[in-house]
């Protein structure tokens, strides 16, 4: 008998493979996810090996694992959004519905008789109910007296055809949307689980083999989709602060994206270098996802102009920081001295997202300076007064959360927070 591995949801057995796990479901782990403990036999999941109670002997367990909501943001990153899972499923629908009516095949017609008025009447939400239903009652495996009244019962049952699961009765183009439908349902601290214990012992893996990372390696064909997303920023400062925030902020995300390396490549900062990066990605052909990200400031919205005329591809996504409410009513220093100004689009680099608690010294925030103006755009270029004392209160604050992490929500995060949001949300 061939070995397998599962795929659970919330401790429910969602696909079950011989020999290999599905890339298209481990792609979603990472290594750092990889569990190797000791358990009983008899703690296997009962809804996949049966009541083993008398089984004390004990094995070595391999799995990944993460929590729900990890698991939900690593799908939405990669484009399976609940959004985009409901378009899907009422596309696929319709595709479903008219294969069922085909008049030029009477046969398939009256087969098909049964499940097309389930699916006519079953809306999105009605098959969450039914996976809700299924998960939580841990149905395996239908027997009338197991399913519990329910406002479409057809629909469970047809769920448990034959004696076992068809979730592929779930109308969709891709696995990857039933999973995302499928885990909507669950509790968010609860974990997603690819338990490839068997498969590791039947020797199909070495006990040492990255085999999320293998999985990976083998979705060549959606490369574009399952590599690292790169993302370009105007300097090095800039890359520091995302790059040490997003291990801090959403460590369960940070290995989908690599940020450009400064000094390593020798590049030069700036906006105008950035659209230089930019256009030589777009020349190079370069397949990777790739975010530029661009300050909110009058410099960038000048150097966006170099940009105007050429044609950026799908996979190439220009990004500015987003607008915030700290910096409507921001003190500016000019001519006339200090000044309150929306400086929203005229002076906000990434400065100005650290937080109130490292932007204030003496109970007052460190001042915008304007230094020039620019003739195209019309408009005020400015930058933060004494820069260095706020990274430096910067750094300070994110060692004290990495030493400590329980202390997070002692600081402001709340406007970096809304450029990783923009940043997770630039290929939707």
């Amino acid at each position: 008998m061939s070995s397998s591995c599962t795929f659970e949801l919330a401790d429910y057995p969602i696909e079950e493979t011989k020999c290999y796990p599905i890339p298209e479901l481990m792609v979603f782990f990472r290594e750092r996810d990889r569990r190797v403990f000791v358990r009983k036999v008899c703690e296997r999941n009962p809804l996949v090996w049966g009541n083993l109670h008398g089984d004390a002997s004990e094995e070595e367990a391999f799995t990944y694992s993460i929590r729900i909501y990890e698991f939900k943001s690593r799908l939405d990153l990669l484009g399976f959004t609940l959004e985009k899972t409901k378009r899907d499923f009422e596309e696929s629908k319709l595709g479903e519905i008219e294969r069922m009516t085909d008049t030029n095949d009477r046969l398939r017609e009256r087969l098909y008789d049964s499940d097309l008025a389930i699916l006519e009447r079953a809306s999105f939400e009605d098959f969450l109910v039914a996976f809700q239903t299924i998960r939580e009652r841990r149905l395996r495996g239908f027997s009338t007296e197991s399913i519990v009244q329910h406002d479409d019962v057809r629909l469970v049952k047809r769920l448990f055809r034959n004696n076992r699961e068809n979730f592929d009765f779930f109308p969709c183009h891709d696995i990857r949307f039933l999973i995302r439908a499928f885990a909507e349902t669950c509790p968010e601290h609860a974990f997603a689980t690819y338990d490839l214990t068997d498969i590791v012992h039947a020797g199909y893996y070495e006990p040492d083999d990255p085999i999320a990372e293998l999985a990976t390696q083998s979705l060549i064909g959606e490369y574009p989709r399952h590599g690292k997303i790169i993302i370009l920023t105007e300097g090095k400062m800039d890359r520091r602060i995302l790059e040490d925030s997003l291990r801090l902020l959403y460590p369960h995300l940070a290995d989908y994206f690599s940020f450009m390396d400064f000094e390593v490549s020798k590049a030069e900062g700036g906006a105008g270098a950035l659209v230089s990066t930019v256009r030589a990605f777009i020349g190079a052909g370069i397949m990777n996802r790739t975010i530029a990200l661009f300050d909110n400031d009058t410099a960038a919205a000048e150097a966006l102009r170099g940009l105007a005329l050429i044609a950026v591809p799908e996979n190439i996504k220009i990004v500015r920081l987003p607008e915030i409410d700290l910096a409507r009513n921001y003190p500016t220093l000019g001519p006339n001295g200090i000044a309150r100004s929306d400086i929203n689009g005229l002076a906000c680099a990434i400065e100005l997202y650290l937080g109130q608690d490292v932007l204030e010294a003496d109970g007052d925030l460190v001042p915008v300076q304007w230094t020039g103006y620019s003739r195209s755009e019309e408009k005020y270029q400015g930058v933060l007064v004494n820069k260095q004392c706020v990274h430096s209160r910067f750094v300070d604050k994110l060692e004290a959360c990495k030493r400590e992490p329980s202390r997070l929500e002692e600081f402001d995060w709340a406007n970096l927070r809304t450029i990783f949001e923009r940043v997770f949300c630039a290929f939707h």
